[in-house]
């Protein structure tokens, strides 16, 4: 449940950010409509986040008073008693609203000790049971004004300030609160502080003298000495000895510096084990595992790695050979779908198996997709679609290497398209000789995916009619299947294999990241095809995306939901998993 809930006109938004930067500082949890998950229907999300809401502040403008919507939210606040009101722009208040109180704070830039605005709090402070509001954000101005007139005074060292601010006797929430909020919009720190926020993470020796010979004193002094020291007994290790980098790593280093050893380490151990792998016969884990599958034996052994050199061994695809079988393919009649359905999973239809096939038992990697580029040089676009303030936009500068969100290797690769997907199949199957053969990677069909996702189960998702926070990485923050959300929300992808798998081996078959199907979109399963094979329909631009991500409700994360993606989009939500066809004219 958030403390606050603010309903505004977007033709208001940056007072609303105004406002909403206040409310944080004073450790606030404040919702408005830069929280909404997709850009199409918001109205249900904004209902469950404006009526479970401990206070409703509306920011009453000449805009808003029109605003039917807002109308509407302000209604809600009233009628629950939690209503704050801020006419932020001169206009008269709605019908229904003229005996309800408001306050007057037209000043777009007002300061924390502002009269109404402290009456205000106090008013939230009641709803939300924290008292002391008004107090705090009087006291909190008065710290700003002094740490930025400190900040002013000493341009080249702000710890003098900070020192300062510390002798002046301050509630300790808003002295610390003070402290760091260098990125606040009321308190800007600069000289050495700004100087570190830029270099911290740098690489080069270089970066940390030029620091040094202007700031040669204070904590960042400190931190830069130490870091330049690291970097320089990095230069002078060894780094194709396996032994000595791994010592190094082990000795521990500043973040940056050790995410590039641990990288160094990863290639080190590949290239070790290139004789290894070069010794086993061609193919013949593959037929292991589909002889294992066709007799019923454990995961375990119908499990085989994609053997590829330069890539770290936890890193590597791993295949699980699923066994034949028939299932009911699409959604019965009264399961939870989403609103403007349109028939995409129906006629449910009974499709038949009958081939060993190998499917990921998790999407691909970024480290794996990372050593498919490097050798190829394979152009994945500068610019992906990542949701803004609720609506997915191309933006350029996001691309697979840079997400929108803290990655590693053992990620899933986001933001590729379906052509990269098959461009590093090809790779893939060039590498393994597997070129024009009947069993060469490939992505799955619609029907494998479901039946692969689905492991024998006949309810929404895998582990049951409902889903958890803890099973799947998915945006918990609406009711599904007679469970109430947990309003988890990770907003991002997770490593592989963080989740339970389900009967069949497989991870991340609800959640995380959609996976690219084979086959061409269709708007229902009406003349397809019931052996599993894929819809295939040349040049064509749509194509089928399962599984859900970490921005998708649970009703888009079930095992029959079938969506669909221009071939060319890439999105941070979207990867791949591979598969293959393990026959035995193929062995």
């Amino acid at each position: 449940m958030v403390d606050v809930f603010i309903s505004y006109k977007r033709e208001e938004r940056q007072r609303c950010e105004r406002i909403y930067a206040k409310l944080k500082a004073l450790d606030l949890d404040v919702w408005f409509d830069e929280r909404l998950t997709s850009g199409k229907s918001f109205d249900r999300e904004i209902e469950a986040a404006v009526r479970a809401a401990k206070a409703v502040m509306v920011l009453w403008s000449p805009a808003s008073v029109e605003s039917e919507w807002v109308r509407e939210e302000a209604s809600v606040g009233k009628t629950r008693g939690a209503l704050a009101a801020i006419r932020i722009s001169r206009c008269d208040l709605p019908f229904g609203f003229g005996s309800t109180h408001c306050e007057d704070i037209y000043e777009a830039d007002f300061v924390e000790d502002h009269p109404a605005w402290l009456r205000i709090l106090e008013r939230i402070g009641a709803l939300t049971r924290r008292p002391g509001l008004a107090d705090f954000s009087r006291a909190f101005g008065q710290a700003a004004a002094l740490l930025q007139g400190c900040a002013d005074s000493h341009p080249t060292d702000p710890l003098a300030a900070k020192a300062r601010l510390s002798a002046v006797a301050l509630p300790g929430p808003v002295a610390t609160g003070i402290l760091r909020s260098a990125s606040s919009p009321t308190v800007r720190l600069s000289g050495a502080a700004a100087r570190w926020a830029e270099i911290e993470n740098s690489l080069e020796p270089e970066d940390y003298t030029d620091f040094l010979d202007v700031f040669p004193r204070g904590e960042e002094a400190f931190e830069a000495r130490r870091q330049k020291r690291r970097l320089e007994a990095w230069a002078a290790t060894d780094q194709a000895d396996q032994a000595a980098v791994t010592a190094f790593l082990r000795s521990g280093s500043f973040a940056a510096l050790q995410a590039a050893v641990q990288n160094v380490v990863d290639h080190l151990a590949a290239a070790a084990e290139r004789p290894r792998l070069l010794a086993i016969p061609a193919l013949a884990n593959a037929y292991e595992a589909r002889a294992a599958a066709v007799g019923g034996r454990a995961v375990t052994a119908r499990s085989f790695t994609i053997e590829l050199s330069g890539v770290a061994a936890s890193r590597r695809p791993v295949m699980v050979a699923v066994p034949p079988g028939r299932f009911l393919m699409g959604s019965p009649t009264g399961e939870e779908r989403w609103v403007g359905y349109d028939g995409e999973e129906e006629p449910v239809h009974e499709v038949r198996i009958d081939h060993v096939v190998a499917i990921g038992r998790s999407a691909v990697t970024v480290d794996a997709f990372a050593a498919f580029v490097a050798e190829t040089n394979h152009d994945a676009g500068d610019s992906a679609h990542v949701p803004n303030s609720g609506k997915w936009e191309n933006t350029p500068g996001r691309d697979w290497r840079k997400p929108g969100f803290a990655q590693t290797g053992e990620h899933p690769v986001t933001c590729v398209n379906w052509h990269d997907a098959q461009a590093f199949m090809a790779w893939l199957n060039d590498r393994l000789e597997l070129i024009g053969r009947p069993d060469a990677y490939r992505l799955p069909s619609e029907a494998e995916w479901e039946f692969a996702c689905r492991a024998g189960t006949l309810t929404a998702f895998s582990f049951g009619d409902a889903i958890t926070a803890d099973q799947v990485n998915f945006n918990d923050r609406e009711a599904y299947g007679g469970a109430e959300p947990t309003w988890v929300w990770r907003q991002s992808t997770t490593p592989l294999g963080q989740f339970p798998a389900n009967a069949f081996g497989l991870y991340d078959m609800h959640g995380n990241s959609w996976d690219w199907c084979e086959d061409a979109w269709t708007p229902s399963y009406a003349g397809r095809p019931t052996d599993g094979s894929a819809e295939r329909v040349d040049n064509v631009a749509l194509r089928i995306i399962r599984g859900g991500s970490w921005y998708s409700y649970a009703r888009h994360s079930r095992s029959a939901a079938r969506h669909r993606s221009d071939a060319a989009e890439r999105a941070n939500n979207v990867g791949f998993r591979l598969a293959r066809t393990l026959s035995p004219e193929a062995a």
